[in-house]
């Protein structure tokens, strides 16, 4: 599978980064990043409610679903939410990768053939690339985990193959 061009984010991952603070993070990731008008507005609740901290997303591309992806959304919907069905759709034949930590969502875009990442992917790219420390990144995560995230791993030393210091 080609390299994908766009990571579109879903409310499962904007929210780890926002409550651990690294958001800045997201913005310095290798590939461009955004998210679909419908995972923005669940982001959008989590923040109105006080369960996820304001942060500055301006810098944020939200991506409206255009007709076809409107019709792919449908399909996708149930058992998948707006959030995780609004970006699987405006992926599906597109050469974009979903980060998403819903295992539906997950199994779903492998299903379909979209590249799928995470959480945790995320932040191995970011070490991988020298871009973020293991040691920050290790401090994301354990604050990510210590606020609810439900991480597969408690440490990404194992995970990190190629190591680059930060530059």
């Amino acid at each position: 599978m080609p390299m994908s061009w766009l990571v579109v984010l879903d409310n499962t991952v904007l929210p780890n980064f926002a409550l651990a603070e690294p958001v800045d993070w997201l913005r310095v990731y290798p590939l461009p990043v955004a998210t679909t008008r419908p995972a923005f507005a669940e982001l959008e609740v989590g923040i109105e409610e006080g369960r996820i901290p304001k942060q500055d997303w301006s810098w944020l591309t939200v991506l409206d679903l255009d007709a076809e992806a409107r019709h792919r959304f449908m399909e996708l919907m149930p058992p998948l939410g707006a959030g995780e069905a609004s970006c699987l759709a405006v992926a599906w034949g597109r050469d974009y990768q979903v980060a998403t930590d819903d295992k539906r969502a997950r199994q779903k875009a492998r299903d379909l053939g979209i590249s799928v990442t995470g959480t945790v992917g995320i932040l191995v790219q970011l070490v991988e690339k020298g871009l973020v420390s293991l040691s920050l990144a290790n401090q994301a995560l354990a604050m990510m985990v210590e606020k609810g995230y439900r991480a597969p791993f408690d440490r990404l030393d194992q995970l990190v193959t190629n190591l680059h210091p930060p530059g």
